[in-house]
C-alpha cells in the first residue's frame, strides 16, 4: 500500500501503511480539538513522508497532538529529524512507543508497548522482562537514549 490509510475510532486516528509521498493527512485537520494519532501499523517512513508530516504539523499548529504506539520507524523519525514533534510552544506528546527486546539465549525478538509517563527530565529506565519463549531475563535491544533522544531536547 502506498501512502497511509486513516481509520477513526473513539477519537483516535489509526494510521496504517507508509509515511511517504503518497500520504494525505488533510482529513485529520478537520474539526477542532486534539489530534490523537496511533502509528502502530506504520511500516516505513521515507524522506518525502517526513517533509509532508512536518507540513501537516505546521498546519495543525495550536492543536494538541498525541502520538500513540509508535513503532521503530516513527521513533527513529522523531529522534532524528528536528520538527517531527512540532515546535514549542505546541510540541506533540509521545504517549507510547514500542521497545524491542531480544533474548540472549534463544534470540527471540519481541516488540513491547511502553507507556511514556514523563515528558521531560531524566530518561525512563526500561525494565528487564522475561523472554516469552525460554523465560530468561531480557533487556531492551537498545539503550534508553536510543528510544528517548527527543526527550533530551525538551
Amino acid at each position: 500500500m502506498l501512502g497511509i490509510k486513516i481509520t477513526a475510532s473513539d477519537g483516535v486516528s489509526h494510521l496504517s501503511g507508509q509515511l511517504d509521498e503518497h500520504m494525505d493527512m488533510k482529513p485529520l485537520l478537520a474539526g477542532a480539538g486534539p489530534i490523537v494519532l496511533n502509528f502502530a501499523k506504520i511500516m516505513t517512513v521515507n524522506s518525502i513522508g517526513i517533509r509532508k508530516f512536518i507540513e501537516f504539523l505546521s498546519k495543525a499548529k495550536g492543536r494538541q497532538l498525541e502520538f500513540h504506539e509508535c513503532p521503530a520507524a516513527v521513533v527513529d523519525m522523531i529522534n532524528s529529524i528536528p520538527g517531527t514533534l512540532g515546535d514549542p510552544p505546541d510540541p506533540s506528546i509521545v504517549k507510547s512507543l514500542y521497545i524491542t527486546y531480544r533474548c540472549s539465549r534463544c534470540d527471540k525478538e519481541e516488540e513491547v508497548l511502553y507507556a511514556v509517563k514523563k515528558v521531560t527530565g531524566d530518561l525512563p529506565v526500561l525494565p528487564a522482562r522475561a523472554c516469552p519463549r525460554c523465560k530468561v531475563q531480557t533487556a531492551p535491544l537498545l539503550a534508553a537514549e536510543d528510544y528517548f533522544t527527543y526527550m533530551l531536547d525538551c
